[in-house]
């Protein structure tokens, strides 16, 4: 072996060594990301829908959303995130519910959005069949490679939160059912203007 290929194949075991290492070390810092807590500014973020042609945009920031210097007349004036995933059952039975929370409370100034952490082609493919078949209208992002998952400390799905227009967390939790969706909405009722019309919650249904 010449000197010049000795060097290259040290200069790649480096390389290599590196690599092995950083992915190490992300890998002993994943457990410890603690979720964001009630008063936590939420990140911001620009991402792909999955949904262009159901819910008018291909790409949205947070920016539209919320913790905006530049307020506009049509800023919502309450934000629901989810963190999901297809292959998370919990997840794909709160789909409705989110979408059902965003028709009775639109008007009123909510916006609710879903962040599809699905990897694999196989998993996305799903969802968008999903997404197709129940013709959802809330924006479904795609944040394939977590990134915003991970900033946002969603460990556990599904990861919802509610933001307000300043930006700050309002309420937290991990986790799907019935109490889950009825608590959120009694928060919002509380926030959201009173509209005529205005459909009422599951809760006053019953």
């Amino acid at each position: 072996m010449s000197r010049a290929e000795r060097k290259t194949c040290v200069l790649l075991c480096t390389l290599v060594l590196a690599t092995v290492v950083s992915a190490a070390i992300l890998a002993k810092e994943e457990p410890d990301r603690v979720a964001l807590q009630i008063g936590d500014r939420a990140p911001g973020f620009v991402l792909k829908t999955l949904n262009p042609e159901l819910c008018g945009m291909e790409l949205l920031s947070s920016r539209r959303l919320f913790g905006s210097a530049e307020e506009t007349a049509d800023a919502p004036l309450a934000v629901v995130l989810s963190f999901g995933a297809n292959s998370c059952k919990p997840c794909i039975r709160e789909l409705p519910a989110l979408q059902a929370l965003h028709d009775r409370l639109g008007e009123r100034g909510l916006a609710v959005v879903f962040i599809n952490i699905d990897s694999e082609r196989e998993e996305i493919d799903a969802m968008l069949a999903r997404i197709r078949e129940q013709k959802l209208t809330i924006p479904v992002l795609s944040d394939r490679f977590t990134i915003l998952a991970m900033r946002y400390g969603a460990s556990e799905l599904p990861f919802l939160l509610l933001v307000a227009p300043d930006g700050r967390i309002r309420w937290v939790r991990k986790g799907y059912g019935k109490s889950v969706i009825s608590n959120l909405e009694a928060v919002l009722r509380s926030m959201l203007p009173e509209k005529a019309g205005d459909p009422p919650g599951p809760q006053e249904t019953q």
